[in-house]
């Protein structure tokens, strides 16, 4: 019996690179690509395997859209390709006329990590829906933590090679006038797509990585603003409580949890401040090593 035809990708090409003499190659696929369904009934058993709580996705949905990444080998004249990670991403009306695309899912199998594989993949995912007309943002479903570092790092890199690192992060964070911060972030929405949420993390990471630490004023400035934003809706809360206890009787006030002390208040917003900037820092490490990130 004659063997069956050897494995090429499905989908369109939308980029190739290369790493140590290897190609690399990115393909965009959807429902309706020929052989996909049946091949991404097997690849999405990895997601099982190495992803928490990971479910599989009603793939008759036409709003998907995934993006594969395959290594291409050539030996003695014969291609082979294999599957080096993939990512599934998935459209969402958006009043009046635009799409709010959400990265649901996104892998690189263990062998290939730790090479620049994840933002080569995320770039892709950027470069193909951010030209979009119709794009009105791009977020990320329950980021691990890995993700959001991947995440963090692609868009902090993107802000800088579009020149917008000083035009985003301003005169600084502890400087600014009411609603500065606003119309900066409104320039990575327009240019990047990128969802409020994540403009704020860039413009904070850009920040502090043009912050002098030793600069007692400088490093202080910084930490103030970002605690003041860290501390917002735990100041709203309190001003909800307040209105609220004005309209409760003495019954009513004796059954309310008693509120939280100011010092443990202090004490957990030094902490998750503490955790905030780790996360930047190993940002800013991973922008000093790349070339973009020195610019």
């Amino acid at each position: 019996s004659s063997s069956p035809p050897p494995f090429t990708p499905m989908g369109e090409l939308l980029h190739s690179y290369q790493r140590k003499d290897k190609t690399y190659q990115v393909y965009k696929a959807d429902v309706f690509t020929p052989r996909f369904l049946d091949y991404h009934s097997r690849l999405q058993t990895f997601l099982l395997w190495f992803v928490d709580a990971a479910s599989f996705i009603d793939i008759d949905d036409e709003k998907w859209h995934f993006y594969l990444l395959f290594e291409k080998v050539t030996e003695a004249g014969s291609i082979s390709y294999s599957i080096v990670g993939f990512a599934s991403v998935y459209g969402f009306y958006a009043f009046p006329d635009k799409v709010r695309w959400r990265i649901s899912q996104m892998l690189i199998l263990a062998p290939f990590q730790r090479k620049g594989h994840g933002a080569q993949l995320l770039r892709c995912v950027y470069d193909s829906l951010v030209p979009l007309p119709s794009t009105l943002d791009i977020t990320v479903e329950d980021p691990s933590p890995e993700f959001q570092t991947l995440r963090d790092f692609v868009d902090c890199q993107n802000t800088l090679a579009l020149g917008l690192g000083m035009g985003v992060v301003g005169r600084g964070l502890g400087g600014e006038e009411e609603g500065e911060g606003e119309g900066r972030c409104d320039v990575l929405r327009t240019k990047l797509k990128l969802s409020r949420k994540q403009c704020q993390r860039v413009r904070e990471i850009l920040r502090l990585r043009a912050t002098d630490r030793s600069s007692p004023g400088q490093y202080r400035d910084y930490r103030l603003a970002v605690k003041n934003r860290l501390n917002g809706p735990y100041l709203r809360a309190q001003q909800d409580l307040e209105k609220l206890r004005r309209s409760m009787s003495p019954a009513e006030l004796a059954l309310l949890q008693p509120p939280e002390s100011h010092d443990s208040h202090v004490t957990k917003l030094a902490n998750e401040y503490q955790a905030l900037e780790e996360e930047y820092l190993s940002v800013i490490e991973k922008l000093a090593a790349s070339p973009v990130g020195l610019g």
